[in-house]
């Protein structure tokens, strides 16, 4: 498998390669939640390593914004977004919360005005 170099690691990241490793440097920082986003919704997002289904697995608050991820879809349900409406709601019924942007945002403002 070739990785373009603009995805390397910069100087400083750290990489891991499995859920387990993940969990590891999320305690080391005292991290509790997390918020997902991306694409594949109905897949990479619930099942790939370090994904939602394994970290809940591992105690963590999982959170997914509902207008920053898409399922894989069909010609015939795109227009309509039949899988990402299907997807949604599998995450909130077995996985976590999903949130609005808009919501997150304002959790994030309100959290650094505390800072």
């Amino acid at each position: 498998m070739h990785i373009l170099s603009s995805c390397d690691a910069a100087p400083g990241d750290q990489v891991f390669l499995t859920g387990r490793q993940f969990d590891r440097i999320l305690r080391e920082r005292g991290i509790k939640n997390m918020v997902y986003t991306g694409f594949a919704t109905n897949m990479c997002i619930l099942d790939s390593a370090a994904a939602t289904k394994e970290m809940l697995s591992y105690g963590y608050r999982i959170f997914l914004i509902r207008e920053a991820t898409l399922a894989v879809e069909y010609p015939e349900t795109f227009a309509t977004r039949l899988m990402t409406q299907a997807a949604l709601k599998f995450f909130e019924l077995k996985v976590g919360d999903t949130i609005a942007c808009d919501e997150y945002l304002a959790a994030c403002r309100a959290v650094a005005a505390r800072r």
